[in-house]
């Protein structure tokens, strides 16, 4: 039996295992679905779509049908980007962007331009870090990936950078300095997201563009937590600066925040609404997602202009 729990880390190890698993057979629908997902995530089309054709032959709730014709879509994307990085093409960089550990790519075109993402708990990006540096590599920007696989939210910090999300975000303020970077522009989705705003006003970025983020983990927030998603524990709060980004100064350090939200998520979009009183803060629901909002942004063809709007490379 495939578990959500089993192999969790987008890696080579769980990518082998998801294969080794369709080789086995005798998946349960469940599975099936799963399967889908990941390989699409792993940008594997010619893997994931007879998966997905299966599924459409075996299954008629309008709702799966939706979700997989999503994946469908997200699958032509990732086909059609001239740079992908994969176990064929690049070896050895698909084998480090898969690996445990943080990252930084620098761009021999723009060497003072950073881009630093801040990986989900799953040490992905809804898509692996392999396709996604093919998509990122396309704009002259050099690029950092910031692992999570501590605690999730990033309450553990990240290896080589600090033990906690404050020790994070002045290890990423060291690095900044070191390499002179004259723009620094933060990424985050999901369990990146809240400590992506954190270091962006930390680090006086100039831009921070988020996706599903959580805003406030102050104690006793009202804000809506979804079961079975990361949340504060009291060892977080120990050690960690965990409050309503709302409230904090740092946050008009920031030189522009765009927050993408799932209009179907009742968390993601309070969290996100968290914000919108913040004059340098612009919030984006998008209809029909829930929390997964970049899958959303793929299938519909929009995450390109997302992306090329953030880093300055032109599109709305």
């Amino acid at each position: 039996m495939l578990d959500a729990d089993d192999v969790r880390i987008h890696g080579a190890d769980r990518l082998a295992y998801l294969r080794g698993r369709l080789r086995e057979g005798a998946l349960t629908l469940r599975e099936r679905f799963l399967l889908a997902d990941e390989f699409t995530a792993y940008g594997l089309p010619d893997e994931a779509l007879p998966v997905i054709a299966g599924l459409r032959h075996d299954v008629d709730n309008a709702g799966a049908l939706r979700f997989l014709e999503r994946l469908v879509q997200v699958n032509a994307y990732l086909a059609g980007i001239a740079n992908p990085v994969t176990e064929r093409s690049a070896p050895e960089r698909h084998a480090r962007l898969l690996g445990p550990g943080s990252s930084f790519w620098p761009s021999p075109a723009a060497p003072e331009k950073l881009l630093v993402v801040l990986a989900t708990s799953f040490n992905n990006f809804y898509v692996s870090f392999p396709v996604l540096h093919g998509i990122l590599a396309r704009h002259d920007r050099s690029i950092l990936y910031v692992k999570n696989p501590g605690r999730g939210m990033y309450a553990g910090g990240s290896p080589g950078l600090g033990g906690s999300i404050d020790a994070m975000a002045r290890g990423l303020a060291r690095f900044c300095a070191k390499g002179r970077f004259d723009d620094v522009r933060i990424c985050g989705f999901s369990s990146g997201g809240y400590a992506s705003l954190h270091a962006a006003g930390i680090l006086k970025a100039s831009s921070c563009l988020g996706f599903g983020v959580k805003t406030d983990w102050s104690a006793g927030s009202p804000l809506k937590v979804v079961a079975g998603r990361a949340a504060p524990s009291l060892e977080d709060r120990m050690t960690n600066t965990l409050v309503n980004l709302a409230g904090s100064a740092a946050m008009a350090d920031i030189g522009e925040a765009v927050l993408y939200h799932g209009a179907r998520d009742t968390s993601d979009t309070a969290h996100a609404r968290n914000m919108a009183a913040l004059p340098n803060f612009t919030i984006v629901p998008v209809a029909g997602a829930s929390h997964n909002v970049i899958q959303h942004l793929m299938a519909e063809g929009r995450f390109d202009a997302v992306l090329a709007r953030f880093l300055g490379s032109g599109g709305a």
